[in-house]
């Protein structure tokens, strides 16, 4: 979230399919470009956000491990369906879904509405989403903010003086940003 200045919300609706591509090695691109649809931002007002090459770098990283590491528990654990209602399926350029019967692109899908969304992966029906809690299931907005509550919470117990909240990465961000220009 430091990197990219995304929210909390956003962060947490982020689908596998809406993670942009790595840039070609050499290619002299420094961030990467995603749009963050009406449906995930604040607002309903989409727009544009940028994730610098390295930093998409470690997502894919995580996707290829640590992902993959939570699914493997998941489908031990049986918390992840063998089969879906709701699937992705590619038609022209955009990911869509069939509900009740009509094909609905995922952009126009709320945070919850992802939540529901699968795709075949190489071990079977996975989530779509990126981020993924310890049973292989979609990470939620409460779910992020109990990581940060348990992670201060940690902290504290160290007497370590230091206290984070997502809003307070989105503002070092901005910080940031302003002082690269």
């Amino acid at each position: 979230m430091i990197r990219t200045g995304l929210r909390l919300g956003e962060q947490s609706a982020l689908t596998v399919f809406g993670l942009p591509e790595l840039p070609p090695p050499g290619s002299g691109i420094v961030n990467a470009r995603t749009v963050l649809p009406n449906e995930t931002s604040k607002g309903r007002s989409g727009r544009a956000a940028y994730m610098p090459v390295s930093t998409l770098r470690d997502v894919w990283g995580y996707m290829v491990w640590d992902r993959r590491e939570m699914l493997d528990y998941g489908r031990l654990a049986a918390s992840i369906p063998r089969t879906g209602t709701r699937w992705w399926w590619k038609i022209r350029r955009w990911p869509s879904v069939r509900i009740a019967g009509r094909w609905v692109p995922v952009a126009r899908l709320d945070a919850q509405e992802r939540r529901h969304l699968l795709v075949a992966g190489p071990e079977g029906w996975e989530p779509a989403m990126v981020r993924l809690n310890q049973w292989g299931l979609p990470m939620s907005v409460s779910g992020w903010k109990q990581v940060f509550a348990d992670a201060n919470a940690r902290c504290a117990a160290q007497k370590v003086a230091l206290r984070v909240t997502p809003h307070m990465l989105r503002h070092s961000y901005a910080v940031i940003t302003l002082e690269l220009l």
